[in-house]
C-alpha cells in the first residue's frame, strides 16, 4: 500500500505538470516564443502594429539561442556527426565548447527522438517531474509526511524562480539535479560504500552536462555544504570511529572526481574556449562594480509578498519596470524570489520547529537561504567568489544565485507543514515571526514609493485611488493560507481535505502567478520561409551572409536583421554571432572591420557588422549583404521590406592563388574538403575561423595551418593538383571522451557490485 502510495505521489506530480503547460503539450502549440521574432526582418514586414509582444529579452534567447542550438545539434546527430563545431555563426565557431549546446546530456535526447517544435515543450516537462521527484525523495529522507514532501516539491517545481527561467532549458536542466545531489550526499556520509560513491559521481556528472556552468556551481556549493554537515553527524556518532567519516569525505571527493570526468567531453572544451574566449578578463574593482551593480535590489524583497510588485513583462498591461542594485534595465528572472505566500507561513513554523528535533535539517535549509541572498543581493560573499575562484567573473548575474532560495524555501515549507501535522503546536510564534516578514515587507513597498500610505493620504484630498488587482488576489490569498494554517493547528482530527487544503492554496497560488508567463506559439511562426530567406538559400552557396545591424539590440525591442542565430536555424553562414563563449581573436577582427566595438552595449556576447560599403567586407567570406535603406548598387533587390545585393569585391570563403577554380567535394559541420589545379606553387585561404583542433591534409598528407588576417585558415601548396581538407578533432574531447568512458565503466562497475550483493542476499 505504501509503493502504490508513493507512485499516486508522483502521478499528481506529473499531472500537476501536466496542467501547468497543458498548451505546449496537448494542443499542438510549441514551447517556444516564437512571436518575439516579429521585432526582426524579414518577419516583421508581415506584422501589424500590434502584434509585437511585450518584449523579454530572455524569451528571445529561448528562440534566438537555445531553439536553434537544440535543432542543429539532434540534426547533426541523426546523420551520425557530433557537433563540434558550429559553422554557421561568427565566420565557424566551437559549438560543443558552448558548454550550454549540452550535446552530451541525456536529457536532451528527446531532441533525437520529436521535431524540436514539440521536443521543447516535452523536455521541459520531464525535468520540472524530475526536479519534484528528487525533492519528494530529499525530503522524504527528512522523515517528512507524504503530504509535506509533495507541498515542498510543488513550491519548487513551480517556484517564480523555475517558472521565469524556463524558456531557458540549461536553468531548469541544471537545477533539477540539487535535490538529489544532496540526498546522495547525506547518504553517503550516513553509510558510505562504493556504489553510493558511483551514484553520486554520476548525478555530479548530470549537473554539469546539463550546461549551465554557473547554476552548476551553486548546485555544488550546496552540495558542499552538505557534505559538511553529513561529515559533522558522522563524526559525533558515538558509535563509530574516525576512520569512516574519512572514509567517507573520501568517497565524497572520488564522487566529484567521477563526476567531473563524465562531464570532461563537455567541461575540458568549455575550459579551452573560455581561456581564448572574448569573456577573457583580469578581475578588478571596476568589473566587480559593475558586476554588483547588476545584483538583485533589496527592495526586491518586497515581491515575496506581491511577485508582480513592479510588473510583469508578459503582461501587456502592467510591463515590467524593476531595477537592478545600481539602478540598471532588470529582468524579472533575474530577482525571482516568490514561492507562495502559505510556504512563507510554513516556513515560520519550520524556524520554531529547531528545538523540536528539526535543528539540522533547518539550519542546514536556512543557511542555504541567507547564502543565496548574500549572493544575489551583491555583498562581500560576491566578493569572494569574483576574486578567488578563476573564471567566476565571467559568469551571469547575481540574481541566478536565488535558484539556492527557491529550494531551501520549498524544503523549509515542507517542513514546517510536516510539524503541523504531526505536533499541535502553537500558533503564536511562527505567526509573531510571519507577521514580522510580512511587515518588513510592507515597509519596503512602502520605502519604495509603491505602499498605500501616500496613495490613502491622497485620496483623502481628492486625488483618485488606484488599487492594483493584484493586491486584491494576494490579500486573499494570505487569509486562505493563514486560515489552512489555523485549522491544522488546533484541530485534532485532520480530515483529508484538510490536509490537502494548503496543496490547493499554494497550487493556485503559484499558477495564478506563472501559468500564463511563458509564451507558446503555433509551429508555423518558427523561423517560417520568406521571400528574403528563400532567395538567401538559393543563392548564397557555400559563401555567407552579411545582414547590416548598426542600431545595436536596445532591451526596448530591437529592430534588427536576421540577427545573429537566426542564420543557425535557416542554415545560411553567417559574420554575426551571439553565444556567452566565441572565439577572443573573431571578436578583434570585427573589431579592426567595424573600427569601433562590434557588439551592441547591451549585449556583449553579440557581434554586428555594421557597415555595408566597407571595403574589408568582402574579405569576411560574404557575397551578399542585406540591408535596411538601399544602397545603390545594380544588382540590388528588394524582400520583405529590405535590401539585398552583392558585396563588391567578394571573393567567398575559399580563395586561392595561381589556381584555377575550386571545387567542393565536403563543406559539412566538421568537414571542409576543397579540390584545385595550381600552376605554380601558392596557397589556399579558407575564410573560417581557425581554432586548435583543427587540422589540414593536402593530398593525403598532414600540413601546416597558418593563420590568414589573424583569424582565418590559409595553407601552402605546390604546383600541380590537390585535394585539400580540413578537419576538427580537438584533443580536448577526445582526452575527455576517454576520461568518460572511464567513469561510466566506474558506475558500470558499481552497478555490477549491488546486482551481485542483492543477488547473494536473496540467496542467502
Amino acid at each position: 500500500m505504501k509503493a502504490y502510495r508513493q507512485v499516486g505521489t508522483y502521478l499528481l506530480l506529473a499531472g500537476f505538470i501536466c496542467l501547468f503547460l497543458w498548451q505546449a503539450l496537448f494542443t499542438g502549440r510549441c514551447f517556444t516564443p516564437a512571436n518575439h521574432l516579429r521585432y526582426m526582418a524579414p518577419w516583421s514586414a508581415s506584422k501589424s502594429p500590434f502584434d509585437s509582444p511585450p518584449w523579454n529579452p530572455l524569451f528571445y534567447d529561448s528562440i534566438g539561442q537555445f531553439y536553434p542550438w537544440r535543432q542543429f545539434a539532434a540534426t547533426s546527430l541523426r546523420s551520425g556527426t557530433l557537433p563540434l563545431w558550429n559553422p554557421y555563426q561568427f565566420c565557424g565557431s566551437p559549438f560543443a565548447a558552448n558548454s550550454q549546446s549540452a550535446i552530451l546530456y541525456p536529457g536532451n535526447a528527446l531532441y533525437l527522438l520529436l521535431p524540436a517544435s514539440i521536443a521543447v515543450g516535452w523536455t521541459a516537462a520531464l525535468h520540472m517531474f524530475l526536479a519534484g521527484i528528487f525533492m519528494i525523495l530529499l525530503l522524504k529522507y527528512f522523515s517528512l509526511a507524504r503530504s509535506a514532501c509533495l507541498l515542498g516539491s510543488v513550491a519548487w517545481v513551480f517556484s517564480t524562480w523555475q517558472v521565469s527561467w524556463l524558456h531557458l532549458p540549461t536553468f531548469l536542466d541544471t537545477s533539477c539535479w540539487l535535490p538529489l545531489l544532496l540526498l546522495l550526499t547525506f547518504r553517503l556520509f550516513d553509510r558510505p560504500s562504493f556504489e553510493r560513491m558511483a551514484g553520486m559521481g554520476l548525478a555530479v556528472g548530470m549537473t554539469l552536462l546539463a550546461g549551465h556552468l554557473q547554476i552548476a556551481l551553486y548546485v555544488l556549493i550546496a552540495t558542499f555544504i552538505a557534505a559538511l554537515v553529513g561529515l559533522r553527524r558522522a563524526i559525533d556518532r558515538k558509535e563509530t570511529v574516525i576512520t569512516k567519516p574519512l572514509y567517507a569525505a573520501t568517497l565524497f571527493v572520488a564522487a566529484l572526481g567521477m563526476g567531473g570526468m563524465l562531464s570532461a567531453p563537455q567541461v575540458l572544451p568549455t575550459l579551452e574556449l573560455s581561456r581564448r574566449s572574448h569573456r577573457v578578463s583580469t578581475p578588478n574593482e571596476e568589473s566587480y562594480t559593475s558586476y554588483v551593480n547588476y545584483a538583485v535590489s533589496p527592495t526586491a524583497l518586497a515581491t515575496l509578498f506581491a511577485p508582480d510588485l513592479y510588473g510583469n513583462p508578459s503582461n501587456p498591461d502592467s510591463p515590467y519596470f524593476g531595477q537592478s542594485k545600481g539602478g540598471m534595465y532588470f529582468n524579472y528572472a533575474e530577482g525571482a524570489l516568490y514561492t507562495g505566500l502559505v510556504v512563507l507561513l510554513f516556513a515560520g513554523f519550520a524556524l520554531c520547529s529547531i528545538k523540536a528535533g528539526r535543528k539540522e535539517p533547518v539550519v542546514f535549509l536556512s543557511a542555504l537561504a541567507i547564502l543565496a541572498l548574500l549572493l544575489a543581493f551583491g555583498t562581500f560573499a560576491d566578493r569572494l567568489l569574483y576574486f578567488y575562484l578563476p573564471g567566476f567573473g565571467s559568469s551571469g548575474a547575481p540574481g541566478r544565485a536565488l535558484v539556492l532560495w527557491a529550494f531551501a524555501m520549498a524544503a523549509l515549507g515542507a517542513i514546517g507543514f510536516d510539524r503541523l501535522l504531526k505536533a499541535k503546536v502553537s500558533l503564536i510564534r511562527p505567526l509573531v515571526i510571519s507577521s514580522g516578514i510580512l511587515l518588513a515587507l510592507g515597509a519596503i513597498c512602502q520605502y519604495t514609493g509603491m505602499g498605500l500610505v501616500e496613495q490613502v493620504r491622497d485620496s483623502l484630498h481628492g486625488a483618485k485611488f488606484n488599487w492594483d488587482p493584484q493586491f486584491t488576489r494576494q490579500g486573499a490569498l494570505l487569509l486562505l493560507s493563514v486560515g489552512s494554517v489555523a485549522l491544522l493547528a488546533h484541530r485534532k482530527e485532520r480530515p483529508g481535505w484538510m490536509l490537502t487544503l494548503p496543496l490547493v492554496v499554494l497550487m493556485v497560488d503559484l499558477f495564478a502567478t506563472g501559468m500564463n508567463y511563458n509564451p507558446t506559439c503555433r509551429p508555423g511562426e518558427i523561423y517560417h520561409s520568406t521571400a528574403l530567406t528563400a532567395y538567401l538559400q538559393d543563392n548564397v552557396g557555400h559563401n555567407r551572409i552579411a545582414p547590416i545591424n548598426p542600431g545595436g539590440f536596445p532591451f526596448a525591442g530591437p529592430d534588427c536583421i536576421l540577427p545573429p542565430n537566426t542564420a543557425l536555424a535557416l542554415k545560411l553562414r553567417d559574420v554575426q554571432g551571439y553565444d556567452s563563449l566565441f572565439i577572443g581573436m573573431y571578436k578583434q577582427y570585427l573589431n579592426r572591420l567595424n573600427g569601433r566595438d562590434s557588439s551592441p552595449p547591451e549585449v556583449g556576447n553579440m557581434v554586428f557588422i555594421h557597415n555595408a560599403n566597407n571595403p574589408l567586407l568582402a574579405q569576411t567570406g560574404a557575397t551578399l549583404c542585406i540591408t535596411r535603406n538601399p544602397t545603390g548598387r545594380a544588382d540590388e533587390r528588394e524582400l520583405d521590406g529590405v535590401y539585398v545585393s552583392k558585396i563588391p569585391g567578394a571573393t567567398g570563403r575559399a580563395v586561392s592563388t595561381k589556381a584555377g577554380p575550386l571545387q567542393w567535394q565536403e563543406d559539412s559541420v566538421t568537414r571542409v574538403a576543397l579540390q584545385g589545379t595550381w600552376g605554380a606553387p601558392g596557397f589556399l585561404v579558407l575564410r573560417d575561423a581557425n581554432y586548435p583542433g583543427w587540422k589540414v591534409t593536402v593530398d593525403g598528407h598532414p600540413d601546416k595551418i597558418v593563420m590568414e588576417d589573424g583569424i582565418f585558415r590559409k595553407v601552402n601548396v605546390s604546383a600541380g593538383e590537390h585535394l585539400i581538407k580540413f578537419m576538427f578533432q580537438p584533443d580536448t574531447f577526445r582526452v575527455g571522451l576517454y576520461m568518460m568512458l572511464i567513469a561510466l565503466a566506474i558506475a558500470t562497475t558499481a552497478g555490477a557490485c549491488t546486482l551481485l550483493r542483492r543477488r547473494n542476499h536473496g540467496a542467502a
